[in-house]
Formats: structure tokens, sequence, C-alpha cells
């Protein structure tokens, strides 16, 4: 028996090899940028998702994460320096190269060699082959209005600037290759292109070049496109592009793609597939741009997705992480509940079952007292109360809706203006009184308690320079949330717990981060937070350009890093969580911003935690608050006690299996932390299972005649 222990382990591995739900190789991804966004693709589902804030336009990673770019200066089109960016957008970056140390070694160089991308003017620059080096181009001063450029190298260790020798450009658009030792030109005025080499003559492509992408062995692909220069008479020349594949000396050319001109490409780590960015056939890129993937002999061409038409820098990239592959199919939305939200200082009412409106508020009154005052409409624990300032006898005091009875009662009377109502969950109520004004802005406030008794107590006074937002945790912790573009900060109401948002937002003076909201789950497991999400090409240069993300804080982890969840809004305001803790309800103001390629309408969203894009709910609404289960719902939810049934197949069609907590399911629309976990993924092999057992059966084969070899051969005793 000790002799078959070998083959045994071995059928065992195939076997673990071929079990259904073996992990399988991650697939690379696809990044690209849009307006100071950074977007990652699963070329799959054919979709993307936002990863954060993009790196500056035009650089180049390293093999290290970080990544090199030439910055140009915004007056002086000859100032420029070469930095080296940290992986982390919020640490500074080393300067390589100076524009004035440049020229101070090669006088007779005026600019660096520039190309006009959307509304941004870039200069490319390369990481060397063995990334001891970078390549760029400068231009010497030519006659009339032509430039001639040569390339240059930095020497990352030596920290010294060379010319490369043997090439030379016009000032048009260069694309390099890492050894610097050729490359390829295009020529617009004379609608050409050239092959390079160092020292060689140049080499004329059948057109002129859009982008380019170099190959190990010198091979390129580039975007040809065939037009009218001043070279070829207008009566013989048809305008035509393509997509060909030529050897390393420029000759040779095989079309991959007929009929497209890329306006970027970049190669797979193991050159086998080629994705680019280009517009619809016959639209030259103006238009409909779009990503595509491509195999190098020309097969298997597909159209992945729309693209914005500023898109740069596609290049692929690390293996998608599993957080960022959510279902892209939503589930389906909550079957119970109702949300309550603000709209032009009425209080409405949203069944989420029916999608119908019903108004509960209706004099316009409900607000807050001016620039220092946030605006929030709170819940009671048990469903039946809605909390709300409204400034209906002149200032404002807090009222309370009983749904019942339809009655409405005042809370407080003060001459102070009063807001933002929260409750705790004992159901005790708090909120805050405006105390007066700061020198230099800002105000004087107080958190009051309600007692369980009866009668109001107030906290001693304190100071805010900005707008606020409570949420009472418990009958003592409170979260307060300060919001401002600039320096807004969030006290969590947990010590354990704090935020720290430098790793997505601007370095602000205060190195303080940006939040706008902010709302612990039900259960106080994770924190939801609304908060900035600022270009990274504007972090480096202390600007300031603003988009919002959404991100969760896991209260048992809270030094790891937020998760960011995939919502590709611009300007998220405020957030409610549903009862379960499954779903957020987001509402959006577009009308402050500025809006882009993926600006969604103002109004509610619904995003589920863990799958699918958000969902439109309302075409108006701010400030949501989503309401508690009354128990009447509770009740309607309770299953009758009956024989329970063999357990039915989930499909498309058919309802979906009640977990342990029918009540949570019904909340958020069939999700819950209890819910049967999801069966393991099977393997979409078919051959895997066939080729273990065949496997399975020579390994037997083979051990046991090894076996009866060794027994045969054994000496008698």
């Amino acid at each position: 028996m000790p002799k078959l222990s070998l083959p045994l382990t071995l059928i065992l591995a195939i076997l673990l090899l071929a079990t259904p739900g073996a992990a399988q190789p991650a697939e690379l991804g696809l990044v690209y940028s849009t307006a100071g966004r950074h977007y990652m693709v699963d070329l799959a589902q054919q979709r993307s998702v936002r990863v954060g804030p993009a790196p500056p336009r035009g650089s180049q990673m390293m093999s290290s994460g970080a990544f090199v770019g030439i910055v140009l200066g915004d007056l002086n089109p000859s100032s420029f320096t070469i930095q080296r960016f940290p992986a982390d957008p919020n640490s500074y970056p080393d300067t390589l190269l100076s524009s004035m140390d440049f020229y101070a070694q090669f006088p007779n160089h005026f600019a660096p060699l520039a190309y006009q991308h959307g509304d941004a003017r870039l200069a490319s620059i390369v990481v060397g082959s063995d990334q001891t080096k970078l390549l760029f181009v400068a231009c010497l001063q030519g006659m009339g209005e032509i430039a001639i450029c040569e390339p240059f190298q930095i020497d990352l260790a030596a920290q010294q600037v060379t010319q490369v020798p043997g090439m030379r450009f016009y000032d048009t658009r260069v694309w390099l290759h890492p050894a610097g030792q050729w490359a390829v030109e295009a020529w617009d005025l004379a609608c050409a292109g050239n092959f390079v080499a160092a020292g060689r003559e140049q080499v004329q492509l059948s057109g002129m070049p859009t982008s380019a992408v170099w190959l190990a062995d010198q091979q390129f692909v580039y975007s040809r496109y065939v037009c009218k220069g001043i070279f070829f008479p207008e009566q013989t020349v048809e305008p035509s592009y393509d997509l060909v594949l030529a050897d390393a000396n420029g000759q040779n050319e095989r079309v991959l793609v007929t009929g497209m001109l890329a306006r970027e490409m970049a190669l797979s780590p193991d050159q086998q597939q080629l994705a680019f960015i280009t517009s619809d056939p016959g639209d030259l890129g103006r238009d409909h741009d779009a990503l595509w993937v491509v195999n190098l002999d020309g097969s298997g061409l597909q159209r992945i997705m729309d693209v914005p038409a500023d898109t740069t820098d596609l290049r692929w990239d690390v293996p998608i992480p599993p957080a960022w592959l959510r279902a892209s199919e939503p589930p389906p939305l909550p079957t119970v509940g109702e949300i309550a939200f603000i709209n032009e200082g009425n209080v409405f009412l949203l069944d989420l079952p029916s999608g119908q409106t019903t108004t509960l508020v209706d004099d316009g009154t409900v607000g807050s007292p001016g620039a220092y005052g946030g605006i929030q409409i709170a819940w009671s624990p048990d469903g039946t109360q809605l909390a709300y300032a409204s400034n209906r006898t002149g200032n404002y005091d807090i009222y309370l809706l009983d749904l019942a009875t339809d009655t409405t009662t005042a809370i407080s009377n003060d001459p102070a203006d009063e807001f933002l109502p929260t409750f705790a969950p004992d159901g005790t109520l708090r909120f805050a009184r405006l105390l007066g004004g700061l020198d230099w802005g800002g105000v004087t406030w107080s958190l009051v308690r309600s007692s369980p008794h009866g009668g109001l107590m107030a906290d001693p006074p304190q100071e805010s320079y900005e707008p606020i937002r409570l949420q009472a945790l418990d009958g003592e912790q409170v979260m307060s949330i300060s919001f401002h573009r600039v320096s807004g900060t969030l006290q969590t109401g947990r010590s354990a717990v704090a935020w720290d948002h430098d790793y997505y937002s601007c370095p602000t003076p205060s190195n303080r981060g940006t939040v706008f909201d902010a709302q612990w789950s039900p259960d106080g497991r994770r924190l939801a937070v609304i908060g900035a999400d600022c270009w990274a090409s504007d972090a480096y240069s202390w600007g300031y350009a603003w988009n919002n993300a959404l991100f969760l804080v896991d209260a048992a982890n809270p030094q790891r890093l937020p998760e960011r969840l995939p919502l590709n809004h611009d300007y998220l305001n405020a957030l409610a969580w549903s009862p379960d803790g499954a779903w957020l309800v987001v509402a959006q103001n577009s009308e402050q911003i500025d809006t882009s390629f993926d600006t969604r309408p103002d109004g509610l969203w619904l995003i589920n935690l863990d799958a699918g894009d958000p969902q439109r709910i309302s075409s108006i609404g701010q400030h949501p608050a989503w309401r508690p289960l009354t128990p009447e719902q509770i009740a309607a939810l309770t299953p009758t006690a009956t024989p329970t049934p063999p357990a039915p197949t989930p499909s498309a069609t058919s309802p979906e299996v009640p977990s342990s907590n029918p009540t949570a399911d019904a909340a958020a629309g069939g999700t819950s932390a209890n819910a049967p976990s999801p069966a393991p993924a099977t393997n979409t092999n078919p051959w895997a299972l066939p080729l273990a057992i065949g496997a399975m059966l020579l390994v037997l084969s083979v051990g046991g005649s090894v076996g009866l070899w060794l027994f045969l051969r054994k000496p008698p005793r």
C-alpha cells in the first residue's frame, strides 16, 4: 500500500483541479481615464466601473506602480517638468527634470514635442524597456512652421539627460519604441507617416498614423489614415482608414481591421490582443467613441462599450479585484417599504411596491435656517412618526407628524431656529438649536435632547463654520457631519472608528477629506459616506475639480481603506439605509455641478450593496429618509405556520426562496445577511470531468502495474 501513495496523491490533485467551483485564473482588465476619473473594464460583461481618481493625463505606469509624465506649463509653451508621481495620489511627485535644467544643457531646443488631445496639450513620455530610463522628444526651432525634433533619454539612476543620436522628426506626433532606436512618425502636412530607425533612412508608410503601439520584436501596429495631402492629387485619392500590422523595418503591412480609425491603442501583456478606442466607421473619430478588442491575427473583432470623447490613457492592467466584479443585473427592487423625501419645501412619501407618491407636508416651509443649517427629516424607530423642521410660524421649529392619526405636534417653540431632527433608538429626539453668529462667519449651536418624560435639555454651546447634519446612535452618542467643499469633517460618533478620506480626496490645506453626508447602517456595522472624489491631476497642482463618490467603512476593520461603491454619479448629496442594511437610497442634484458623460438626472436612486448599478426610483427628491417597518408590515410579512413544502428552485421567473429572516428579505427586495449563500460557481469547462476521470483511470492502471511488478520482484522470505 505505501507504494501507491504517490499515485493516490496525483489522483487527489487531479480531482481537486476538476472539482466544480475551483478557482479559475483571473482575467486582465483594461483601464482608461476620463474627466479625471479612472475606470476598469470588465470585458466579459462589457461594462466599466469607476475605481478612483485617475493618474495625470498622458503619464505612463512603471513596474513599481508609480507614474511618470511631462507636465506642461499653462502659459509658457516651453516650460515643462518631468515628474514621477507615487501610486498614492496624495503623495507629492518627484521632479526628475525641469525645463530650466534642460535648456541650460541644450540651449538650442525650445519646447518639448506636444500634441493636442481634446482640450488639453499633452507631451509623450516612454518608459524604457529595462525601466532604468525615460524617453521623450524636444524640438529645435525650424524654418517657417516646421520644427525639427530629436529624442532624449533620462538615466534614472544617474539622474542625467542625454540626446539619443541618429533620429530626427518633424514637430508632429511621434511614437518612440521603449528601446529608443525606432519610432513611428506622423506628418500631418503631407498626410503621411514614416518608420524611423536610428542611423538609417526613413521608410515612408502607406498612410498617416493616428496612433501606434509596439510589439516586443519591433513590429508595430498603427492606425492608418489615407487622405488628400499636399502630395496627392485630390481626384486620385479616396480617403480610407485601417489598423495595420507592419514589420520592424516599416514594410510588409498587413491589415488587421478595415474601415476604423483608432486614436488610442493598447497591447495585452501576452501580445495576443489589441484594444483600441475609435468611432463608428465613417465618422473618423468625431463621434460615437467606442472601445474595441481584436486578436492580433485580425480575428475576434468585438465592440466592448461606448466611451466618452475625452477618454485617454488606455492600457491593460492587473487582474480585476473580486470586489469590483459586481453582477451586472441588480436584484429586484424592494417589494415592501416607503421613503420620505423633500422637494421644494414639501415632504412626500414614496411607496416602493407601487411607485406612487403621496404628500405629507404641503405648505412649502420645510427646510433649514440659512447657510449653516443642513436639511434632514427623521423617522421614529417604530416608523409611525416623522420629524422635520419648518418655519411656518416665522422661525424654524421641530414638528412631529403622526401618520396614523394625521396630526402634527410642535416639539419646540424657542425663538431660536431649530433644525436637524434625529431619533435615538430608544425613541428620544435630538436636534440642533442655532444660538448666534460668529466673527468671520460661522455659528454657535447647541444639541437639544428630548426627555422620555417630557421636556427638553440643551447641551453646552459649540461652534461650527460649516453646515452640519446629525445622527443619534444611542442615548449619548451622536454622529456629527460638517460638510464643506474644502474642509468638511465627520465625527463618526464612535471613538474606535475614524473617518480618513485622504486617500480619495484633494490634499486640502487642513489635510482633511471633504464629506457631504454619512449614516450608520441599522446594525451599526457599516458607515456609508458621501465624500469628495477629486481628480488626481488636480490634486498634484492643488486645484479643485469636484466629483462625489459613495464609500463604506467597516466598523470591525476601521483601519482598512473604505470600500468604494461603483456609482457613476457626479453630485451625490444625501443618503439613507434600508431597514435591513442591504440597500442605499441616494439623492443627487446635478444643477450644482457641470454635467458630463455619466451625469445622471436629479432625483432618488437605489443601489444594492452586493450587485448591480443604481436604479432611479424618482425624478424628484432630496434628503431621503427610509421608513422603518411598522408593526403591521412586520406582522403581514410573518409567514403562517404551515407544513414546510419542498424548497423550490429559484429561476428567472419564479419568486426567490425565503431566507431565515423573511422580514429583512422583504424590506430589501429579498436580500439579507441571513439569506442562503449562493451555490458555488460550476466549472464551465465541459471536458474537465471526463479528463479527470480518464487521468484517474490511467494513474490507477500505472500505479497498479507498478505495485504488481514490485510485488513479483520481491524475494521470498
